[in-house]
């Protein structure tokens, strides 16, 4: 059953809907995820995703950055069976967070992926492959500041506040738009 205690109750069916037709189209791999009002992980929704994605690989996206007992979340996630987790470490950045992601890291043990993201670019990359990361999450973007405010920037992630640019070639209806990039490092 879904709790009512979520958020996003009314959008679950949705996501699933989603999800299978991403799966029938042969996607590689699928990044979602949530969270109660109590920053939980909502387990029976995360297995229902995860029951979905049966080709290809499945990743919880950086809402893990407000989820609260990271550590006990990361181990949910592992007997789930999710593939890999998108985080910034629980800070306004990778570079920041860079202690929460290498003891995630260790505590994963190659069972899951720990995708850093949040403020990486071509400046910065490498310190991530010199740690021992596998995949950085980047994306292509950059600051407009003459658009009009997107819904989806409104969102503070992590502990630090949340860099909010727009992607140049966004119509101005849709500034939510970006393309994003997990790159593998070595």
């Amino acid at each position: 059953t879904i709790s009512k205690n979520l958020p996003f109750r009314g959008k679950f069916f949705e996501m699933k809907k989603t999800i299978a037709q991403l799966q029938d189209l042969g996607v590689a791999g699928i990044v979602t995820g949530a969270l109660t009002q109590e920053r939980k992980l909502p387990l029976a929704v995360l297995k229902s995703f995860r029951s979905i994605v049966s080709k290809g690989k499945l990743y919880f996206h950086r809402a893990f950055d407000e989820v609260n007992a990271p550590a006990k979340a990361l181990e949910d996630l592992i007997t789930l069976g999710y593939d890999g987790v998108l985080t910034s470490g629980q800070e306004s950045n990778a570079l920041a967070g860079i202690d929460s992601l290498k003891q995630w890291k260790t505590q994963a043990n190659g069972k899951l992926v720990i995708l850093p993201g949040g403020g990486i670019n071509a400046d910065n990359c490498l310190q991530f492959k010199t740690l021992d990361f596998e995949w950085v999450h980047l994306s292509a973007k950059k600051a407009v500041d003459d658009l009009p405010k997107s819904l989806f920037s409104a969102p503070q992630y992590g502990r630090g506040k949340r860099n909010q640019t727009h992607h140049q070639n966004c119509p101005p209806w849709d500034q939510s738009v970006r393309i994003w990039h997990c790159l593998r490092l070595w």
